[in-house]
């Protein structure tokens, strides 16, 4: 007998929004999915509507994997992990816990328990070395905001919908963040001003009233430039300045040199508009500027993000409606055990970046490649990669293939067959966030106040 429709309430999980769906199911299968009517955010994108053919791909693995000889076979759960445990134990007894890392990136975004399990692991294991994908991005805005606003870990958050001026730099919300399109869409529609930097001609760039077309890779230099606007024609907040924040004086001295002619010579981006844009956002008040992962790719993305929150805090933009807020994150339970020694943070393969772990609270990943085939500090041996695709997404993918295929242990933890998977020795499927309980956490990627568990609304594959 053909079972009857139900639906069960989810969440899409695929990007930070997270947005609320009715998952209909038949038959223990989706079929299709729908908005939730009664979660904030429910403005469906071509994510969320390509989840069933996510989930039900002919080419996700649904079994643990084993290569053997060269080729894979598939194996039981019990096989692959005493493989990975005998060969973890005797690495470890060989050159020592630190020898093993973990690499969790956010493949499935349902990062929270995940996270606190692999820091359990890295205890009872005893290796300090536990780094995630966002080594290459996002912390590097977070360890900007954070050394400038409020030395705790920092994100800036926007009002668009009360902001009159937006300033979009390095993003492109119209691809990857649709809520947020929607929003500065609404707030333009009411008279915002809308200036996009970008080197692309992108669908919000087409909506923009001041459009900087900047070499990439130059996002610091159009900064500073603006910054020494602003100063120079005392368009900044000077009660927010004098009451609120300490080195004005020496800003005003480190951008003097920073004209909108000498910014022009390095950003591509013309004298004038320089300056248009630090008027236009200086005196428009409020204002919000949202930057993200492309601010972030560079070698400077730090002391980007640095002058960036600097900009938005002397022009007074800062915790007010309409502005850029901090959104502090949640403190979730550590599954620590007790009893048991944490390993040391400077015991890490990291130890020349202090300033990272503090923010993050975890070793910088960067140095991995070179650690594992320069075996210094100490020789890396094994690798666990959850949700992550390092031979695709590390620069210099050569080098990291010549240090993947080094290793003498590599565990991938996915969905789908990559390129880092390829050259592992196990392969352990993953379940999709519709076939997981899992706790999700709205404070900084979606900026709700939600805290959600969600239930499978399958079986797993």
């Amino acid at each position: 007998m053909r079972e009857r429709e139900s639906i069960k309430k989810a969440i899409c999980n695929l990007c930070f929004m997270r947005c609320g769906i009715n998952a209909h199911v038949r038959d223990g299968k989706i079929y299709r999915v729908t908005p939730m009517e009664e979660h904030p955010h429910n403005q469906l994108c071509p994510k969320a509507e390509g989840l069933v053919d996510w989930v039900y791909s002919q080419e996700r693995i649904t079994h643990p994997m084993r290569k053997i000889n060269g080729q894979w076979r598939e194996v039981s759960w019990d096989e692959a992990l005493t493989f990975i445990s005998d060969r973890l134990f005797s690495i470890r007894d060989k050159y020592g816990a630190k020898s093993a890392v973990v690499f969790s990136g956010i493949a499935f975004a349902a990062i929270y328990d995940v996270r606190v399990v692999i820091g359990r692991w890295g205890q009872l294991y005893g290796t300090p070395n536990l780094t995630t994908g966002a080594t290459y991005c996002h912390h590097a805005h977070v360890i900007g905001h954070s050394l400038t606003l409020n030395y705790e870990e920092t994100e800036l958050r926007n009002d668009f919908v009360n902001a009159k001026c937006i300033v979009n730099w390095g993003r492109n919300p119209e691809a990857s963040r649709h809520i947020s399109a929607v929003e500065i869409a609404e707030a333009k529609r009411k008279g915002a001003k809308l200036i996009v930097i970008d080197p692309r001609v992108t669908e919000t760039a087409r909506k923009a009233d001041i459009h900087a077309q900047i070499r990439p890779g130059t996002d610091c230099a159009l900064a500073l430039g603006i910054l020494n606007v602003v100063i120079e024609e005392g368009l900044y907040d000077k009660e927010f300045v004098d009451n609120y924040t300490t080195g004005f004086d020496q800003l005003v001295q480190h951008i003097k040199e920073y004209t909108p002619e000498k910014v022009a010579n390095i950003t591509w981006v013309p004298a004038g508009m320089i300056r248009g844009i630090a008027r236009t956002y200086a005196t428009t008040k409020p204002a919000t500027i949202t930057q993200y992962i492309a601010v972030d790719h560079s070698t400077n993305g730090v002391q980007t993000s640095r002058a960036i929150a600097t900009l938005i805090a002397i022009t007074g933009n800062l915790e007010v409606a309409g502005g850029d807020r901090i959104c502090p994150t949640l403190n979730t339970a550590k599954l620590d055990i007790k009893g048991l020694p944490h390993p040391r943070e400077e015991d890490s393969i990291s130890t020349a970046y202090p300033l990272f772990s503090k923010f993050t609270g975890h070793p910088t990943g960067t140095t991995l490649t070179d650690a594992i085939l320069a075996e210094k500090p100490y020789p890396v041996k094994a690798l666990i990669v959850d949700g992550a695709n390092p031979a695709l997404t590390f620069p210099n993918s050569n080098k990291v293939s010549q240090a993947l295929r080094k290793l003498e242990l590599l565990v991938t933890i996915d969905l789908f067959m990559t390129d880092t998977a390829k050259m592992a020795d196990v392969f352990l499927p993953a379940s999709t966030n519709l076939e997981s309980k899992f706790l999700s956490i709205y404070s900084t990627g979606a900026q709700l106040p939600y805290i959600l568990r969600v239930d499978p609304v399958i079986e797993p594959l």
